[in-house]
């Protein structure tokens, strides 16, 4: 009988043996992954306005910005990292205006005033091209050097002035995004964007900021 129990106790425990050996393994599932869209830190556009030049993306991202009483040094900088280049430099002399030095990227200028040039906020720029390299210039409406002029003048018939200037075609000046500017000691300025722009041609210049008259 002891030995009939330890046989049966024998082939119970191959039986068992034999089910946990052909049992399927367990397969744990993998972990999922999920696909991630690569930010676009890439400027794409410069937008001038009457009170600060912003640097953003294809979608719109601010970048950088400053306005026109920020340092110098550091808006060419900024400018240099959105450009990808560094500018020319000249100073220029002033005249029946301020005096200022001239930082120069293919069409883009940014200036910085001479010291004592109170009545001016510091920084100005002017462009006269459509884009720097792959970087679009433009206005806060969305208008770039090359746009249609008449369709400018068109759609802000109460901010613009035709001229006539010697031995050639008519301009317009056109002024876009009037405000009050107020310095880091209070003081005001009433500016706007300026364009320059041919009769019947394309807008010639984007400058900002222009003073505005009796302000």
């Amino acid at each position: 009988m002891i030995a009939g129990k330890l046989l049966s106790s024998a082939v119970a425990a191959c039986v068992l043996v034999g089910l946990v050996a052909c049992a399927s393994p367990v397969v744990m599932p993998a972990p999922s992954v999920t696909a991630t869209t690569p930010v676009d830190t890439s400027p794409a556009v410069v937008t001038v306005s009457a009170s600060t030049v912003s640097v953003t993306t294809k979608t719109g991202v601010v970048l950088e910005a400053f306005d026109y009483f920020t340092d110098a040094d550091a808006v060419v900088a900024l400018l240099t990292d959105a450009f990808g280049s560094a500018p020319t430099v000249e100073h220029i002399p002033g005249l029946e205006e301020p005096g200022y030095t001239s930082y120069g990227w293919s069409g883009f200028q940014l200036q910085a005033l001479d010291a004592g040039a109170d009545a001016y906020p510091p920084l100005r720029v002017t462009v006269v091209v459509t884009s720097v390299g792959d970087v679009l210039i433009s206005t806060v409406d969305g208008i770039s050097v090359g746009a249609n002029a008449d369709a400018v003048a068109a759609a802000h018939p109460d901010t613009t002035q035709e001229f006539a200037l010697t031995n050639g075609p008519n301009h317009y000046a056109i002024r876009l995004d009037e405000t009050t500017l107020t310095g880091p000691t209070g003081e005001t300025y009433g500016v706007y964007v300026g364009l320059g722009a041919e009769v019947g041609g394309p807008v010639t210049s984007i400058a900002a900021p222009q003073l505005s008259l009796g302000v």
